[in-house]
């Protein structure tokens, strides 16, 4: 027999979550800048009556109303008070010279593609007014990382922030611009008690050691919250297409396994309730320093402090009204705080288990049949030893699906990508992960202890290991992690549409209906998925990577990547042209615009070979080398000239060059001459040539060598540059099409009316990914081709 399932109770929502949205919504628009101060008032005006209705509907007094109302106007207000700052305080600082300056590093460097990024306060009092200071949070940029904590006097230049979609969100999140560190001429540490635990938290990083091994970066980044060594082995991208990024967030899931471990030790003492929250508080503040104070930290530490107060009060406590009370004190106090992910996430995270969590369990319940049946003593016993593994599987996989469900229209906006193998990997490395915070918190003082600590450290090397191993095999699976685009803002309106409807109404469901509509969704899935793996159609597209090269060709279960453009494109590239394998990849040339995206990859996705030209492989960068690894478990293999490489009926011969180069010049790009056969014909119904980076003089020698004649489709060289090609070798080619890989408005000014002049007079007609987003080609059943544009339809031929 089946147990019933009952419905649990549906959880009190206050009045303080309205205002918390109001605050929320009308502090953005404000230090975003989007709208006049019209539009603001009109905002506020229209928030406070929605919150005063509601307190109405609910019969609240008029105090509370009063009360909430005044939060949503003082958020207004701070608000406006703080913009107008940040505007005076960038103008001012335009106007100082950065040696003048102190800076107090607020954050671990990250590292970027041209070297360390780190914020940091700047600080600047006048000889001619000293009782007047400038206060600015800017970004600083080195080539060497900076340690947070520090306060440095250095020499560099400073960049206001651009016009551009990045300025605006530097604008947004309070940060001025950037100083380009030269060199650093001093550097000192703070004389207070924060100085003194970032000291302490210095020692424990150079006792961990977190740039040495992956593991020692993952310790390091759990109970520190040190993100450079995590920046550095690429593990916080392995975590986040595995859905595990939160676990190495130092936020209330690290404070609270803190306090728990604090209260077993002083639980049992005779100290009063009241002075045992007063250490609990204080070491968890510590704690929260030790890691940096990082917004989501800090959001739960003061939670923590409201909901043990509201215990000593004798009240009962309760999350989520905590967790509304400090999200509003603290936009009141840092507005910026708006728009910074990490606060937002930890939020939004909150709310959702507070909320859902309940809910998540009774669907579960109605998933997974609750059979009541007697059992032998002996299975009875074995599964009283099993009971408390499974409750805590299933309350980690719930916890881990209610904070996805209730984070997922933020990460869809912001990330682009939804890591479908989120709950199944926090419920086999959750448990692994909780462990390994638990212990390394408990290990930390003794890390200094001779012999002990390097046992400990031995310890917490296996484990980590574990998690890298399990987490890097998750990140592979198949559609581990989908990527989408910016129009897939409709789901963000639908997952908040439905977590209202639920909030609201909290319907009863059926088992039945429960248990079919998730398995009509999954045979959806699957059928979609075997559509797209193995019976694509043929095709060849140029990605819209920017300024950068990525080219698919893709037939049935095969496919190839030629380039991977620029860092941070390739996925979303790949996402969103529905390719979710790789048989092989191959590299024309040594440029990051051509490479960038293969440590990405290297996360992601398995490949069976790396091809890269004849006598490149010297020349290939250990980093590069370890993504090869990565991808196909070996090294990478050179391709002569001649070779032909076949995917599906896509044929791809090396044309270019002739003797062995060594891949860091334009002029040692591969070049690939690609004909498409099918059965039914006797002659290629498409030749495309594919030049990488190779300009005008490669270009020529392919032509005398007769390797190339007439064809359908050229891809341009160098993403049209002045030397890409002559006039006289565009009508040798008589290319139908030109493709052209290129970035809106690029430094560089491609393509050049140079090259666009000589195809033109050939008679090719040119697209561009700049105009055209993603170009496809498909041939076609009648011997012919179709070139289609994600953004302006296609042409047929």
């Amino acid at each position: 027999m089946y147990k019933e399932v009952e419905l649990p109770y549906k959880p009190y929502v206050p009045e303080s979550l309205l205002v918390l949205a109001c605050c929320l919504a009308i502090t953005a628009l404000i230090v975003m800048g989007c709208f006049s101060v019209l539009v603001q008032i009109g905002a506020v005006v229209v928030c406070s009556m929605s919150t005063i209705a509601l307190c109405r509907l609910r019969s609240r007094s008029k105090t509370q109303s009063i009360v909430c109302v005044s939060l949503i106007v003082a958020c207004a207000l701070s608000g406006g008070i703080h913009q107008q700052q940040f505007v005076d305080t960038a103008q001012a600082l335009q106007h100082v010279a950065p040696s003048a300056c102190k800076y107090e590093l607020l954050s671990d460097s990250t590292q970027t593609r041209f070297g360390w990024k780190a914020r940091a306060l700047c600080i600047y009092r006048s000889a001619e007014h000293p009782t007047q200071t400038l206060r600015a949070q800017v970004w600083l940029s080195s080539k060497e990382p900076l340690q947070y904590g520090k306060v440095i006097q250095l020499v560099g230049r400073y960049k206001k922030n651009a016009s551009d979609q990045s300025g605006q969100h530097n604008a947004a999140r309070g940060i001025c611009g950037t100083v380009q560190v030269v060199h650093v001429t001093h550097t000192s540490h703070q004389e207070n008690i924060r100085g003194a635990v970032i000291a302490g938290r210095e020692k424990l990083l150079g006792r961990i050691s977190p740039d040495v091994r992956a593991s020692r970066a993952i310790l390091a980044g759990c109970i520190c919250g040190y993100k450079t060594g995590l920046s550095s082995f690429g593990i916080s991208q392995s975590l986040a297409s595995c859905g595990l990024a939160h676990m190495v967030a130092v936020s209330g899931a690290h404070l609270t396994l803190v306090a728990h471990i604090l209260m077993g030790c002083i639980g049992k003492t005779s100290l009063k309730p009241a002075w045992r929250m007063g250490i609990v508080i204080a070491v968890t503040g510590l704690f929260v320093v030790l890691c940096g104070c990082s917004a989501s930290a800090i959001r739960a530490w003061l939670m923590s402090i409201t909901t043990q107060t509201s215990v000593l009060l004798g009240r009962r406590p309760y999350a989520l009204s905590a967790l509304c009370v400090c999200g509003i004190a603290m936009l009141m106090i840092e507005p910026f705080l708006v728009v910074d992910l990490g606060f937002l996430l930890s939020v939004s995270s909150v709310m959702g288990l507070c909320l859902f969590n309940s809910y998540g369990t009774y669907i579960g319940k109605l998933i997974l049949p609750q059979l009541s049946i007697s059992l032998p003593k002996v299975v009875h016993k074995c599964m009283r030893v099993v009971q408390p593994i499974q409750e805590s599987m299933s309350s980690s996989a719930v916890t881990s699906c209610a904070a996805l469900v209730s984070t997922l229209p933020l990460v869809v906006q912001i990330f682009g990508k939804l890591p479908l193998v989120g709950p199944l990997s926090n419920c086999v490395i959750g448990p692994l992960f909780v462990l390994f915070i638990m212990l390394g918190v408990i290990a930390a003082p003794f890390l200094f202890v001779p012999l002990l600590g390097d046992w400990l450290l031995a310890l917490l090397d296996v484990l980590g290991e574990g998690i890298l191993l399990l987490s890097g095999w998750f990140s592979r699976l198949p559609l581990a992690c989908i990527t989408l685009d910016a129009s897939s803002w409709w789901l963000s309106v639908i997952v908040v549409a439905v977590l209202v409807l639920v909030a609201l109404v909290w319907p009863r469901l059926s088992a039945r209906a429960v248990r079919s509509c998730i398995a009509g969704l999954l045979c959806l899935f699957v059928l979609w998925f075997v559509r797209v793996r193995y019976f694509a159609p043929p095709r060849v597209v140029v990605c819209d990577v920017g300024q950068g090269d990525a080219i698919v060709f893709q037939d049935g279960p095969h496919a190839l990547l030629v380039d991977t453009g620029p860092k941070g494109a390739i996925m979303q590239a790949l996402g969103r042209n529905h390719v979710v394998h790789l048989d092989g990849i191959l590299l024309t040339h040594l440029h990051d615009d051509h490479i960038g995206g293969m440590e990405e990859l290297s996360h992601s996705i398995y490949a069976q070979q790396v091809f890269v030209g004849n006598g490149v492989k010297p020349s290939i960068s250990p980093e590069l080398e370890q993504y090869i690894r990565k991808i196909t478990g070996t090294d990478a293999q050179e391709l002569m000239y001649g070779a032909v490489i076949s995917v599906g009926r896509f044929s791809l011969r090396s044309v270019w060059p002739h003797n062995p180069a060594d891949g860091t010049h334009n002029a040692d790009s591969v070049m690939l001459l690609c004909t498409y056969q099918d059965n039914a014909y006797t002659r290629p119904s498409v030749t495309i040539l594919l030049t990488g980076d190779a300009e005008k003089d490669e270009l020529e020698h392919v032509i005398q060598s007769q390797d190339v004649g007439k064809i359908d489709v050229l891809k341009v060289g160098h993403h049209g540059s002045e030397v890409s090609l002559t006039p006289s070798q565009a009508q040798k080619l008589m290319p139908r099409y030109s493709l052209i890989s290129v970035g809106a408005h690029n430094k560089y000014g491609h393509p050049t009316h140079t090259c666009l002049d000589a195809l033109s007079q050939a008679g090719s007609q040119v697209l561009c990914t700049k105009d055209y987003g993603d170009l496809e080609l498909r041939p076609d059943n009648s011997g012919g081709f179709a070139i289609m544009g994600a953004h302006k339809g296609g042409i047929d031929d």
